[in-house]
């Protein structure tokens, strides 16, 4: 008698462990999920930032047009030169 009342108690362990185990799961998925979701909005929000080819090439084209104007003015150019190679670019 004692055994079965012992195999029972042991069962009703193993369900009530199962359904942890599945509660448990369930949570970590939905935090998996929510994680990706924003991880997906903030790449969505850095493409929004990054400037198209297009912009690029204005953006080259202006500073090859006013060189001697900032030159004289004293402010290098270089940082942004610099930046603008090491920049990738949406392609537009």
């Amino acid at each position: 008698m004692k055994s079965r009342i012992f195999v029972g108690l042991v069962a009703a362990a193993l369900i009530f462990f199962a359904a942890g185990l599945v509660r448990a799961q369930a949570a970590a998925a939905k935090t998996a999920e929510e994680r990706i979701k924003a991880l997906e909005e903030k790449v969505v929000d850095l493409e929004s930032r990054m400037a198209s080819k297009q912009d690029l090439g204005t953006i080259q084209n202006l500073i090859t047009e006013f060189a001697d104007e900032v030159a004289l003015l004293g402010v290098k150019v270089t940082v942004i030169e610099d930046t603008l190679q090491n920049s990738p670019a949406k392609s537009q």
